[in-house]
């Protein structure tokens, strides 16, 4: 025991106490520091050295060092017995320092923690030293500044001891270096660099001024969605599409959203969907007077009524004349054909056919030309006064359709006629 003791000061004094008091060893401070101390209730497993473990005293130091992270040291006591007696001149005292790094599972401020261990270090018996390998996971609970542990691990075979198991119970608490951290944190969290009145430890975006409901971070379009999880930052938008805003995919002022019709531009009366065109005549319901009933546009979307115009042209076309056997129309005609120019103008939707007709006097082919003529003469004269030619058409007929009796010179006159008629 006597040989052990100056082995052990020489390994606390190079190992525990560097890393205890000399920060820049290993890590800054940035969380707590844990002094603990327990005691260490060893299992064998295997004896193969005749060296039995008894329960010993161990004191370590936790460095915090990350969130989930911390670092420290650990030196351990404890009595071995040599061979089957069990005197108490057979035992000897044991000793071993190691470093270790913990991995907790939550972070630091969290007050139950587990975690696992790895460790190396030395470890001394009579006169020897030799390496030392372990692995532990434990549980950490806080209750204000102190704390309560509870491990369990392995100490892996080396040429002193056998693989030993081992649990371990301690209390400890926080040291000196964790108040400075404290003040450390303090300040930090005081401190406000982009001036937004949001600290510094609590500014998601620290460097930009934001809005405290959005923990500092700024919202560029005001759309209620912060910048830093808006898709759309210079755009407002709507919360659920991540500060983008609702497309209008036919371009009718009407978002998709809200259009019954979003891919066909519409009007506010019919939710973004097309004025309907009920009868189907090319003028929707809006501009037609006759929704139910298809009709021209120029009739307002009403039908024609067919009857009374024919009536109408039928009038015109009765006061038509022409010079005696040639298509060349009569001075006493130009009135009449004026007015019915007149006529068609103010109706645009109508298109008319004018059809040639004459008497059985002269040769059956020289009566189709002549009236042919006369009805393309007609169609002459009223594009000469501004219908469009596209609404016009003539046929000649010459004496195959008479409508008196070419007997009688009354009859032959009724039948040298031009007929004006609905085309469509």
């Amino acid at each position: 025991m006597k040989r052990s003791l100056p082995l052990l000061h020489f390994l606390f004094f190079t190992i525990v106490c560097p890393i205890l008091f000399f920060d820049s060893c290993l890590f800054a401070q940035k969380h707590e520091n844990i002094l603990s101390a327990g005691i260490s209730l060893p299992k064998n497993f295997g004896n193969s050295y005749g060296i039995n473990a008894a329960p010993g005293l161990s004191i370590w130091f936790v460095k915090g060092y990350t969130q989930h992270i911390d670092a420290g040291a650990k030196a351990d006591f404890q009595f071995y017995s040599i061979g089957s007696n069990n005197s108490e001149n057979l035992k000897k005292l044991g000793s071993a320092a190691s470093i270790f790094t913990r991995f907790r599972v939550f972070q630091s401020e969290k007050k139950i923690q587990p975690y696992f261990s790895p460790a190396i270090g030395i470890q001394s018996f009579e006169s020897l030293v030799k390496p030392q390998f372990s692995f532990a996971v434990g549980n950490q609970v806080r209750a204000g500044s102190f704390y309560l542990d509870v491990q369990g691990g392995v100490s892996l075979k080396n040429k002193l001891l056998p693989t030993l198991g081992f649990i371990r119970l301690s209390l400890g608490g926080v040291v000196g270096a964790g108040k400075k951290r404290t003040k450390s944190a303090q300040s930090l969290k005081l401190l406000d660099t982009d001036r937004d009145g949001v600290p510094d430890g609590d500014d998601l975006c620290p460097l930009v001024p934001g809005a405290i409901s959005f923990k500092g971070c700024p919202d560029t379009d005001q759309d209620g969605v912060p910048d830093d999880k808006d898709r759309c930052p210079l755009q407002p938008g709507s919360v659920d599409r991540f500060g983008c805003p609702v497309p209008d995919t036919d371009g009718d002022g009407f978002n998709d959203d809200e259009d019954r019709c979003p891919t066909v531009s519409g009007s506010k009366e019919f939710s973004g969907c097309p004025v309907p065109d009920s009868d189907g005549d090319g003028l929707n319901d809006l501009q037609d007077s006759c929704i139910l009933n298809a009709g021209p546009a120029g009739n307002n979307g009403c039908p024609i009524d067919r009857q009374r115009i024919n009536a109408q042209l039928t009038g015109y076309a009765s006061k038509i004349q022409f010079e005696s056997g040639s298509a060349i129309l009569d001075s006493t005609s130009l009135p009449t054909l004026n007015a019915l120019a007149d006529y068609l103008s103010q109706n645009s939707f109508i298109s008319i056919v004018v059809e040639g007709h004459t008497d059985n006097i002269g040769s059956s082919a020289e009566n189709l030309l002549l009236s042919e003529a006369r009805a393309s003469a007609v169609v002459d004269y009223l594009v000469a006064k501004g219908v469009f030619l596209q609404r016009l058409s003539s046929k000649g007929f010459g004496d195959t359709l008479p409508i008196g009796a070419n007997t009688t010179p009354e009859g032959r006159a009724r039948n040298r006629r031009v007929d004006v008629k609905l085309s469509n």
